[in-house]
């Protein structure tokens, strides 16, 4: 992979949007891995059945 030309305004470095996208997907997946890891061993505060009941729907809604 090719380095991506830095450009720099006003002093500021200006990152291409490919790569700020890129980064941001990273940095929300980190993210999401950290409160995993946080709240893996917690009992769950809410069912699986009690979330589909709210939503009016039955497990077999769900299967078929």
């Amino acid at each position: 992979m090719s380095q991506p030309v830095e450009f720099t305004k006003d002093g500021k470095v200006v990152i291409p949007l490919y790569l700020w996208n890129e980064i941001k997907e990273l940095a929300e997946y980190l993210y999401l891995e950290e409160l995993i890891a946080q709240r893996g061993k917690t009992p769950g505060v809410v069912s699986l059945d009690e979330l589909i009941e709210e939503e009016g729907l039955t497990r077999d809604d769900l299967e078929g």
